[in-house]
């Protein structure tokens, strides 16, 4: 009896035993379960608010993972707008006339940055550049200004003209350092005389042709300058500087640019008249209108009523953009004209074209 009463009592304690494995068990499946459930919570970000806020964020987050693809590999150019870095490169700046007789020009849309600038006899004049863009027609190309030269080597750019006058061509065979010089006396192939304008208004040229020219020349194409500083637009709701009008010299060359919120661009005008691309039938419109105030002074050279510009001197300027006008100065930093507010922090342009007006410091521009 007593062996099967030991017998007994060893099987009534055995499934006292295994329940209370089960529930040691249990407790630390539990305790296991608290500390992971915890630690996906913490790394689990939630979205809160209604349905609609979620689905913006959601929708905001995958918009924002997209640009990050888009732009991979991609840099701001010259004129601040991403482009691949590939096409990032040297920029050409090309001398455009204005004479009545060239318009209307070719190119003047599609350029990055565009200088105006007086010539002689209160003429206008431009220098195009180009750095993002594939161009068919640029032209009609002209003849160089020291100013012009500046402003090229600026850019480190290759410097596209017919000729020049003789103070220019001067500095240009003595070297500019930075600047290749790419006059059309020497490069005839890629800069050619059209029908059906007579000379010398019918110089052209384009951004293929220019590029053969720089591999014939064996020119770097690695880009040198200076970065601007960019920010996305910010258009004013209540625009305080819709006509901007620009007394260059003589009515022919009066120039008008009229805002337009609906492009947060502004249009250009000149004598009156919309100033439209004869190589593609667009009208110019600027991301940024700055009006640089440049002392002029006359010059001996070969063409009557020459000028010389004070490019390194520094002065007063007046961006608009957005609708509006920041009035500031500009100076040469790092060997680039840069613009500054009046506390003396840069000013970050919009991305897009860039026309940079001339201006003599007493000619009038008003602004409304």
């Amino acid at each position: 009896m007593q062996g099967y009463s030991n017998r007994s009592s060893k099987n009534l304690n055995k499934p006292r035993k295994n329940l209370f494995i089960g529930i040691a068990a249990l407790i630390i499946f539990v305790g296991i379960f608290a500390m992971v459930h915890a630690a996906t919570k913490k790394s689990i970000k939630t979205v809160s608010g209604s349905a609609a806020e979620q689905d913006s964020k959601i929708f905001q987050s995958q918009s924002d993972y997209q640009n990050s693809l888009a732009n991979a590999d991609k840099i701001p150019a010259i004129n601040g707008v991403m482009t691949p870095s590939a096409l990032v490169q040297r920029p050409f700046a090309v001398v455009i006339e204005n004479l009545p007789a060239a318009r209307p020009q070719s190119g003047l849309s599609q350029a990055d940055i565009v200088y105006e600038a007086l010539a002689e006899g209160g003429i206008t004049r431009f220098l195009a550049v180009f750095q993002t863009q594939q161009v068919k027609s640029i032209g009609p190309i002209r003849s160089a200004r020291t100013y012009f030269n500046d402003w090229a080597q600026e850019l480190g750019a290759i410097f596209a003209h017919v000729g020049g006058n003789s103070d220019a061509l001067y500095y240009l065979k003595q070297g500019i350092p930075g600047l290749s010089d790419a006059d059309q006396f020497v490069n005839g192939a890629y800069m050619t005389r059209i029908p059906p304008r007579l000379p010398p208004h019918n110089t052209y040229s384009s951004t293929d042709k220019l590029f053969a020219m720089a591999k014939h020349d064996k020119f770097s194409a690695t880009k040198t300058y200076s970065d601007y500083i960019f920010k996305d637009d910010a258009a004013l709701a209540q625009p305080t500087a819709s006509k901007i009008n620009i007394n260059f010299s003589l009515p022919a060359y009066t120039v008008k640019w009229l805002y337009d919120s609906k492009t947060n661009t502004y249009k250009r005008y000149n004598a009156g008249v919309a100033t439209i691309d004869a190589g593609n039938n667009k009208s110019v419109n600027a991301k940024d209108l700055i009006v640089q105030r440049v002392r002029n002074w006359p010059v001996k050279s070969d063409t009557l009523y020459a000028i010389s510009m004070g490019t390194r001197e520094g002065g007063d300027a007046d961006v608009y953009m957005d609708g509006g006008v920041i009035h500031g100065t500009w100076k040469l930093v790092d060997g680039r004209t840069k613009y500054f507010d009046q506390t003396g922090n840069e000013i970050a342009l919009n991305r897009g074209q860039i026309w940079i007006e001339i201006v003599p410091p007493a000619n009038t521009v008003t602004a409304q």
